[in-house]
């Protein structure tokens, strides 16, 4: 069977200056061309056009391939670049460019493989075939359109949908195995961009869920591996944590006068704990 594979999403965020009057919107914008001159031409490869934006963005700027989401009291302006835009980001070879000078603020990375299978729906034959039973949570939704089955929460770094349209749909041949991968799994796939190619990432997630159905057909030559991200995943939490709960509580000690010295508590805390202690 006929199988292919490509980006379908990228989405990475970016920090704006602080507004300066009315003319905020166009800084936001600038910036974008800055720091990413191909999403800056892809905004304008059609005329832009303003409209409203969704929590927490007021405002939202694009096109039918691209549109960047921003708020006067936001310090970050969200990108999103969609299905229809990377699909011409890859006939243009410039998805690996768009990619890199922001693969560290990258929030969220789609890879579609599509499978010809004919117009006869088969999402229930590949699904009942089986997958890898860590992924627990999991949904099917039928319509007259067609078919989808979720594997993984909408709200993890991974997910995966299975779906195929129903005729008349133009796509209604093709079997789509869409991985979605947010958060800092998306910041490693976005690094893995560089160096590997697309094909290869597509069959090291298509191995992690480990689809039994004859349909995904012979594999690619290669195949990513992708570094256990729990480890680091966690401190990254911790780190958040701290940020959000332990620094305005220390702060706010020292403006009441309990932390007289803040950089000797610190050390006395943090740097020096432990160093007496018998561990013997």
């Amino acid at each position: 069977m006929t199988k292919s594979v490509r980006y379908d999403w990228l989405s990475f965020s970016f920090h704006t200056p602080p507004p300066q009057g009315e003319g905020w919107f166009y800084e936001v914008i600038d910036t974008l061309e800055t720091i990413n001159p191909i999403a800056y031409d892809l905004l304008h490869r059609e005329i832009p056009q303003r409209d409203n934006g969704r929590r927490p963005y007021a405002l939202s700027y694009g096109n039918r391939f691209i549109r960047v989401y921003m708020s006067e009291n936001n310090e970050w302006s969200l990108c999103e670049i969609n299905g229809a835009g990377c699909e011409l980001l890859t006939t243009t070879s410039l998805m690996r460019d768009v990619v890199d000078p922001v693969r560290e603020r990258v929030t969220r990375i789609d890879v579609a493989v599509d499978i010809q299978v004919g117009e006869k729906n088969r999402v229930g034959e590949f699904i009942d075939a089986g997958y890898n039973p860590r992924f627990k949570t999991r949904s099917d939704v039928v319509s007259a359109s067609g078919r989808t089955h979720y594997i993984g929460s909408r709200t993890s770094e991974r997910m995966c949908r299975v779906y195929q349209y129903n005729p008349p749909h133009p796509r209604a041949e093709l079997l789509r195995i869409e991985f979605e991968v947010k958060g800092a799994r998306a910041k490693q796939l976005a690094k893995l961009t560089q160096t590997d190619d697309v094909r290869s990432i597509a069959q090291g997630l298509i191995e992690a869920y480990d689809f039994k159905s004859p349909l995904i057909g012979q594999g690619w030559a290669g195949r990513t591996e992708f570094e256990p991200l729990r480890g680091k995943q966690r401190h990254n939490n911790t780190i958040a944590w701290i940020h959000k709960q332990v620094v305005p509580a220390v702060r706010r000690l020292v403006e009441e006068g309990v932390i007289e010295d803040l950089e000797e508590f610190v050390r006395e805390t943090f740097i020096e704990y432990g160093e007496g202690t018998d561990n013997g």
